[in-house]
């Protein structure tokens, strides 16, 4: 045999060994990362709606992929309002964030799930100062952008404005 025969059949054995362990590893690992968002995802609602309870949730399509969140009264059923789950593109990757709004449109928290934003600049959807200028602004307004946290910022905005048609078609 060659000598580029045989480098080229070690590398495919090398291939094949790395395929199949990342492969066993994703399986391994795929259910205990969905079971940890799951758990921040339900403790992130219910800090959002202390009081509400989780009604119905509807797989929401359009330009960004995202979950929307009928969140009841506990003790009467009423709607208190919804909180909507959305998936951009940011400056790193992909960012997930829950938003909780009002009946009225009125922003009432934000948290990001995650994200891979470059710390102390696209990191700052996840400081208090980004929650209180979204809880400032009613979902027909557009969100504010941030200096130097624009690849950041502005995919999340875009997103937003799409929340306060959708808000009207569901109340």
């Amino acid at each position: 045999m060659s000598k580029i025969f045989k480098l080229a059949l070690i590398l495919g054995v090398f291939t094949s060994i790395a395929t199949v362990a990342v492969a066993a590893i994703n399986t391994i690992t795929a259910p205990i990362i969905q079971e940890n968002f799951n758990t921040l995802f339900n403790e992130t609602v219910a800090e959002m709606f202390p009081t509400g309870v989780v009604g119905a949730i509807y797989e929401n399509g359009g330009p960004f992929d995202n979950r929307v969140i009928r969140v009841l009264d506990g003790e009467g059923g009423s709607a208190l309002g919804f909180i909507y789950e959305q998936q951009v593109i940011g400056w790193a990757g992909p960012i997930i964030y829950l938003v909780a709004v009002d009946l009225d449109g009125n922003f009432l928290a934000f948290t990001s799930l995650a994200h891979s934003e470059t710390a102390g600049i696209g990191t700052v959807i996840d400081e208090p100062i980004w929650e209180e200028m979204l809880r400032a602004t009613h979902a027909s307004e557009r969100v504010d952008n941030v200096a130097g946290a624009t690849d950041t910022v502005q995919p999340i905005a875009d997103a937003l404005q799409t929340i306060y048609q959708d808000l009207q078609n569901r109340r």
